[in-house]
């Protein structure tokens, strides 16, 4: 059996990651109210990235791989359309079908007031990123990206 190429992101490449999205966050001007963070891996760096900006964190469970659960939250597009700003954050972008069928749930929404951000992206998918640290090609890296706090 083949096994696929595992990388570490380690603590050191996580907190490179975290400094990188955050002075990027910065020099754009740091509009957000509300950081969603997406369950399972987007919940720690969500939370680093709350203590640093100084804004609120809210932990979303929406997963299209692991479990599949899916967590209903209507407040969030209804804030989206009456002008609130969110940051929505998860360890990796990798197809881009969790962000997308979250949006879809969402429904009618101002897409200028949601910013993505992710410690890895796979530029080979059709999601555009706004903040990240690491771009990679799925299509010319077939690595596993391991992050510091899987314990497998």
């Amino acid at each position: 059996m083949f096994k696929k190429k595992e990388v570490d992101y380690d603590y050191k490449a996580f907190e490179e990651g975290i400094e990188k999205i955050y002075n990027n966050i910065m020099a754009v001007g740091q509009p957000y109210s509300r950081i969603i963070g997406l369950s399972r891996g987007g919940l720690i760096p969500a939370v680093c990235l709350s203590h640093k900006l100084d804004i609120p964190v809210t932990p979303l469970v929406w997963s299209t791989r692991d479990s599949g659960e899916k967590e209903i939250v209507e407040w969030i597009p209804e804030d989206l359309n009456n002008g609130a700003k969110y940051l929505i954050i998860d360890d990796i972008i990798d197809s881009g079908q969790t962000i997308k069928t979250l949006f879809e749930s969402w429904g009618e929404f101002p897409k200028d007031n949601i910013s993505i951000a992710s410690l890895i992206y796979n530029s080979d998918q059709e999601l555009m990123v706004d903040f990240f640290d690491l771009s990679i090609q799925r299509s010319k890296d077939k690595s596993w990206y391991k992050f510091f706090w899987e314990n497998k």
